[in-house]
Order: C-alpha cells, then sequence, then structure tokens
C-alpha cells in the first residue's frame, strides 16, 4: 500500500513540475471553425441564463436584440462565415450579460477572448444593422440553439 501511495505521490510531483496539464486544452490551436463553435456556445448558455433571469425578474431590455445577434451568428456559422459569426455571438454575449445585470444578477467572466481570432473590427453599429430586430418580451420564448 505505501508502494502505490509513493509512486501516486511521484507522479503527481513529476507531472506539477513538467507543467504537464493532462486536462488543459489550448484553444488558440483551434481551427477557425471550432473557435467559432466554441464562442457560440458560450454565448448561447449566456443568453439562455439572461433569458431566464429576465423572466424572473421581468427587466428584458436588450434581450431581443442579444437573441437577434446569436440567431445570425448560428446562420452565418452555418454559411461558414466564422469570423463574422464570432462578432455576432461576441455583441450576443456583451447584451445578455447587460440583461443578467438589470436583474440584479452576476455572471462569471470567461475566456473566449483569449481566442487570439484575427478579425477585423466592427462597430456595434454596423453588427446592429445586420440583425431583425425581436422584441424584449418575445425573445424569451425564443430557443437559443445550435444545430
Amino acid at each position: 500500500m505505501k508502494k502505490i501511495f509513493a509512486m501516486f505521490l511521484m507522479v503527481a510531483i513529476l507531472i506539477s513540475c513538467t507543467g504537464v496539464a493532462v486536462l488543459a486544452k489550448d484553444v488558440t490551436t483551434l481551427p477557425a471553425h471550432a473557435k467559432a463553435k466554441l464562442v457560440l456556445t458560450k454565448s448561447r448558455n449566456t443568453i439562455i441564463k439572461a433569458q431566464e433571469l429576465a423572466k424572473k425578474g421581468g427587466i428584458y431590455t436588450g434581450l431581443g436584440k442579444a437573441v437577434a445577434h446569436q440567431q445570425r451568428a448560428r446562420e452565418l456559422f452555418r454559411a461558414g462565415w466564422y469570423e463574422r459569426a464570432i462578432l455576432h455571438a461576441r455583441r450576443a454575449k456583451v447584451l445578455a450579460k447587460e440583461v443578467i445585470k438589470a436583474n440584479r444578477q452576476e455572471i462569471k467572466d470567461d475566456d473566449d477572448d483569449q481566442l487570439e481570432i484575427k478579425i477585423a473590427i466592427v462597430s456595434d453599429a454596423e453588427l446592429d444593422a445586420d440583425i431583425k430586430i425581436i422584441v424584449d418580451k418575445d425573445a424569451i420564448k425564443i430557443v437559443i440553439d445550435l444545430d
């Protein structure tokens, strides 16, 4: 029993000293398709949280735009326009976070900005012009999916 524990301890020390992380994944090396899917998934989760909190808290302002940007991101993703899809998904996530804050809740920040995606800088107004606005209160009923 002591030998097994000693072996386990040695392996743990070796892993920690060499900096080998078995569970960590390097998202910077992902292809554009995978990066876009990751960003869309994270924005989807944030929007779902915003929908739940808006339903409970009664403050919907911005939710319609968030859902519309997510839907546009999904359309662009399916068409193979991954960079543009990422821009809309990030805008959707920012708007969803504002809905969450308006309903007096907090959400943990994640690391999708660390994906090192080289894309053009586009203004919020330009992105907003590319969507069909949804009524904020109606946005609670819309199912956000990626398929």
